[in-house]
C-alpha cells in the first residue's frame, strides 16, 4: 500500500505524531474511518474517490481526562490548533484531524459530551463493534494501522445518517458508490468465500456486493442485539418509504439508477444481516 497513490501523503507524518502521543497517554488501539478509510481500499482497484484534508480516528479512550491530555500534547508540542466551535477537531494547516472517542467515555446510548462550547457532543454508536469486529490491519513501512472494512463505513454511514440526516447527506451517495465499486475491490472475496450468490451477476455487480455486506456485518452487529435492530429497522424504513426519502434519492442520483433499484439494493443488505 502506498499512501501517496492515496493523494494523501501527510498521513505518514500525521500516524507517526498519533503513535507517540497516543502510546504516552495510554492508548492501546484506534482506527482511521472515513474518507481516507473508504480511499485506502479504493487504491487497491485504482478508483477515483474526492481528495480530503480531514482525517478521522475512532480512538479507544477511557475517560474525558485523557482525551483533554492528547489534545494538550498535539497542541503545545506538535503544532495543532484547535478547531474553535469543534471540540473533537484540530488542524495543522495542512490537514484536519477529527479525534472521535468510544469506549469507557461513552455513555449507554453512545453519546460522548465533553467540556467545550460548540460542537461538544458526538453520538458513536457502532464504533466499538466495528473495533471488534470490522476493521483491517494495513501495513506500511514501519507502520501497522487499522482501517475500518468498507461494510463497516457503510454500516457507520446508515448510523450517522440516520442520526443527522439533515447534515449528513453525503452519506447516502458514498454508500451509493461503496457498492458499485465493491465487487471489483474484493473479487477474491466474493468468489472465494460467497459463490453460492455469483449465479446472480446478471442482476448486476451491485446487487451481489450488497448482499456480501450484509453478510459482513453480521459479526459486526452479532453482539449488540439493539443495534442490530437499529439497523434493520433504518433499512427497512428507507425500503418501504413510497415518497420523500431523501436517502434513496441521493443514492439514485449518485449510481444514476431508479429509486427502485436502489431500494433494491437496501434490500440486499437486509437480507444478508438476516441470513
Amino acid at each position: 500500500m502506498n499512501l501517496k497513490e492515496i493523494r494523501q501523503e501527510g498521513l505518514k507524518d500525521i500516524l507517526d505524531t498519533l503513535e507517540n502521543v497516543f502510546d504516552r497517554v495510554g492508548i492501546d488501539f484506534y482506527y482511521i474511518i472515513g474518507a481516507i478509510a473508504r480511499d485506502i481500499w479504493y487504491q487497491r482497484e485504482s478508483k477515483i474517490s474526492r481528495t480530503t484534508r480531514d482525517i478521522d480516528f475512532a480512538v479507544l479512550i477511557s475517560n474525558e481526562q485523557q482525551f483533554e491530555k492528547v489534545k494538550t500534547i498535539l497542541t503545545e508540542e506538535f503544532g495543532f490548533r484547535r478547531v474553535k466551535g469543534n471540540e473533537f477537531a484540530l488542524e495543522n494547516g495542512k490537514m484536519t484531524i477529527d479525534i472521535l472517542p468510544f469506549g469507557a467515555i461513552e455513555a449507554k446510548d453512545g453519546t460522548v459530551i465533553v467540556s467545550g462550547q460548540g460542537m461538544h457532543q458526538i453520538k458513536v454508536n457502532g464504533f466499538e463493534e466495528v473495533a471488534k469486529a470490522g476493521v483491517a490491519e494495513v501495513k506500511h513501512e514501519k507502520y501497522t494501522f487499522n482501517i475500518a472494512t468498507l461494510p463497516s463505513i457503510v454500516l457507520l454511514k446508515m448510523i450517522s445518517y440516520d442520526d443527522r440526516p439533515e447534515a449528513r447527506a453525503k452519506d447516502a451517495g458514498d454508500i451509493a458508490q461503496i457498492l458499485k465499486v465493491y465487487f471489483d475491490i474484493e473479487s477474491n472475496l466474493l468468489f472465494d468465500e460467497h459463490y453460492d450468490i455469483l449465479e446472480r451477476i446478471d442482476e448486476g455487480s451491485d446487487i451481489l456486493a450488497a448482499r456480501v455486506i450484509g453478510r459482513k456485518l453480521i459479526p459486526i452487529l452479532a453482539k449488540n442485539e439493539v443495534l442490530r435492530e437499529r439497523v434493520i429497522r433504518i433499512l427497512t424504513q428507507h425500503i418501504e418509504t413510497e415518497k420523500g426519502n431523501t436517502f434513496v434519492d441521493i443514492m439514485a442520483s449518485s449510481l444514476q439508477k431508479p429509486i427502485n433499484y436502489c431500494k433494491k439494493l437496501l434490500d440486499e443488505i437486509l437480507q444478508g444481516i438476516q441470513e
